[in-house]
């Protein structure tokens, strides 16, 4: 039977207003305690795409765009904070009252979810930086709230229409989406509707993510002269593959492609460089997962601008984009088993411990912003402060980590529980279609994550949400079977 929202007559209608309400107070004591909000190298990046109406840049566009909407009604910095933090707390809402149906078995369940998902101090710290990722988490519940319908029965045209669209957008704000087409086109070709529904589906997905790339691509090849669809992905891939290579002390004698030579040549002189030093560079390089992609003496930096000797940074990126990407690649495959034991090894346990980044220094440490925030937001000055310090609290830095691996254990072992032990007798069929697109989108979550992706706090918010919103049902089912009496 589909899935439905609750109307007002039912009794879990009034946690909508109880949220309302909470969400409104934290708002207030957010913007007390941080009148401005905080910025870093993302945000001013952002911010040049809306300030020039650009349709492509170094990071995926979706954000810039969602600003620039805001800025056709006003510039306020509070307003865009509001929006982005009200989209999250309606989109959480919408994935709220899509989970509870699934979890009648145990009710605490709700009052805990309406924890994690409207009493979390993640979110209104992270709404309040001028980046994409309370944007992303809003969109991100969406779709897997919509795939949770959809799996459970809902066929309208409708449902599927909007879906294209949540995870056309979704894929426009952060490259990590790169990875939702596919578990959406996995989803409806498992739901039980009529052929030519699945098909319909299907086909708006890849036409709507289809032209997007092509857009993507064109505008990049027009504006920057080198047709890609991200100049930041070969840049990742070149510095993935250089995280690896730093730990290389006995290079291989191979023949260098010749297109590769200068660019190798660079990078053999940096390592030997820093092999030899014990200072402070030597040490941001051994705790920094994206050192080589922007300290500004890195090779794939300074080789940037010999190739296109640009201020404008995307303009340097784009240019080597492809190279890097290429170079990368050949790297891995020269060097595979320091590939998977210095970087990949070394991502994984990053995935349970990331760093804390923006959670512990408001404004990257700085007390005043560049001149584009200062002109879109239309401050009389840069200098911009706070009422509240964050800098050395250990809920970021020591309590998240411990839920996320907490989190991860839960679930693990759950599952196995679940599907070995017979525990889904005890649930209903809706809630194990739903656990299947939980696990499915964690398998491809921390794959991206380890082999690809850089690793922070914030992007693993919304993998934690979803994790904990099942391992805590899986929970009371282990702890429902252990009570039951045996025969």
């Amino acid at each position: 039977m589909p899935l439905k929202i609750p109307f007002r007559r039912h009794p879990d209608y009034i946690l909508g207003y109880i949220c309302i309400v909470v969400t409104l107070i934290q708002f207030a004591i957010l913007k007390y305690w941080y009148p401005w909000p905080s910025f870093c190298m993302d945000s001013y990046n952002y911010l040049d795409s809306a300030a020039q109406s650009l349709n492509v840049n170094v990071w995926p566009i979706g954000y810039a765009k969602l600003i620039s909407f805001v800025g056709l009604f006003t510039h306020s910095d509070t307003a865009l904070i509001f929006v982005q933090y009200f989209f999250y707390v309606g989109s959480a809402l919408y994935f709220f009252y899509t989970i509870l149906p699934l979890v009648s078995f145990a009710k605490w369940i709700k009052y805990v979810l309406f924890i994690i998902l409207f009493l979390n101090p993640a979110m209104p710290l992270i709404s309040n930086n001028i980046l994409s990722d309370s944007f992303f988490i809003g969109l991100s519940l969406l779709w897997i709230a919509q795939l949770i319908r959809l799996y459970n029965g809902a066929q309208s045209l409708l449902l599927l229409f909007t879906h294209s669209l949540v995870l056309l957008m979704t894929f426009s704000v952060r490259y990590q989406a790169m990875f939702y087409p596919l578990i959406s086109i996995i989803i409806i070709v498992l739901c039980t509707m009529p052929v030519w529904k699945k098909w319909a589906g299907i086909a708006m997905i890849v036409v709507l993510i289809s032209g997007f790339v092509i857009f993507t691509v064109n505008e990049t090849g027009k504006d920057y002269t080198v047709k890609q669809f991200s100049s930041f992905a070969g840049w990742q891939m070149a510095s993935n593959a250089l995280l690896a290579y730093s730990y290389v002390t006995d290079r291989k004698k191979v023949p260098i492609p010749d297109k590769f030579k200068p660019l190798h040549t660079e990078v053999n002189h940096y390592m030997d460089s820093l092999h030899q030093q014990s200072s402070y560079l030597k040490r941001r390089y051994f705790t920094t997962s994206a050192f080589f992609l922007w300290d500004i003496g890195s090779p794939l930096q300074t080789y940037s601008f010999k190739i296109r000797n640009s201020r404008t940074q995307a303009k340097r990126m784009a240019a080597v984009g492809p190279l890097y990407n290429q170079y990368g690649l050949f790297l891995i495959q020269q060097y595979p088993w320091q590939f998977a034991s210095r970087y990949v090894l070394k991502n994984m346990r990053q995935y349970f411990f990331p760093p804390a980044e923006n959670f512990v220094e408001y404004n990257s440490g700085k007390h005043t912003v560049r001149t584009v925030a200062q002109k879109w937001f239309q401050y009389d000055s840069r200098t911009i402060d706070k009422r509240y310090d964050i800098t050395g609290i250990k809920l970021f830095t020591f309590y998240f980590p411990l839920f996320i691996v907490l989190t991860a254990i839960l679930f693990t072992l759950g599952c196995i529980g679940y599907f070995a032990f017979g525990w889904k007798r005890l649930a209903s069929p809706q809630f194990t279609r739903a656990l299947k697109i939980a696990i499915l989108f964690w398998i491809f979550h921390f794959a991206f994550s380890v082999l690809a992706s850089p690793i922070v706090l914030r992007y693993q918010l919304f993998n934690l949400i979803l994790g904990l919103s099942f391992a805590l049902p899986l929970t009371a089912l282990f702890l429902a079977k252990n009570e039951r009496p045996t025969s």
